[in-house]
């Protein structure tokens, strides 16, 4: 799907972490009527993208009448890993454990990872030495953004409810891509009356979830 749409239905594996904290953190407290207002109105409008999309796809997009059934498996994977990684971030913040020894463990377990993949793979290993002077210095810079902004939001974690700053990330994670989709890529040529509808509705409830833990 495009940039857009995904960043409105990228948004399960904070709701998922939000209700782990509820549930497992007693962090309850820190609901209130705005912030349950604003993400009915993310979940209404991420519904009514799916169920227009099913009826008139746009034109920009696959010409099938229903994304492939792996979508959803994937999406969904792809929500309980995040989400549930999420929750750990801020439960490890609970605990008192230090930056130093999160970076540590998170990466040193990606990296474990990566290898299980890439070792059995003679096509990845060959593809890993292909790789110039020219992408190894673009990786090595996005590699440093990612690091950078997951210690910071491990600090945010460790400061703030999970209840409480999760929604900011929501906000986030829904608005800039979004956007960027809509006017970099200018995907706003494949909305109709109904997906701008949508698309307002979702941005709505960003806002509020966004004003109701100012």
């Amino acid at each position: 799907m495009s940039l857009s749409r995904t960043a409105l239905f990228a948004f399960w594996d904070d709701l998922l972490a939000m209700g782990l904290s509820y549930g497992i953190l007693h962090e309850g407290q820190f609901l209130n009527a705005r912030l349950l207002l604003g993400i009915g109105l993310s979940v209404g409008a991420v519904i009514g993208f799916t169920v227009h999309s099913t009826h008139a796809p746009p034109p920009s997009e696959p010409s099938a009448a229903r994304p492939p059934r792996r979508l959803y498996l994937y999406a969904g994977a792809y929500s309980l890993l995040v989400g549930g990684g999420v929750f750990f971030m801020r439960y490890l913040g609970v605990q008192g454990t230090g930056l130093g020894t999160f970076l540590v463990n998170w990466y040193g377990g990606v990296v474990v990872a990566a290898l299980l993949l890439v070792l059995p793979s003679p096509d990845a290993r060959a593809a890993l030495t292909a790789f110039s002077r020219g992408h190894l210095v673009r990786l090595g810079g996005l590699s440093l953004v990612t690091l950078i902004a997951l210690s910071a939001a491990f600090l945010a974690y460790r400061l703030a409810p999970q209840t409480v700053v999760q929604p900011l990330f929501l906000v986030g994670e829904m608005v800039a891509p979004a956007l960027l989709g809509l006017y970099v890529f200018a995907e706003r040529a494949a909305f109709d009356r109904w997906d701008y509808l949508y698309f307002g509705l979702g941005l709505a409830g960003g806002l509020v979830v966004a004003l109701s833990v100012a």
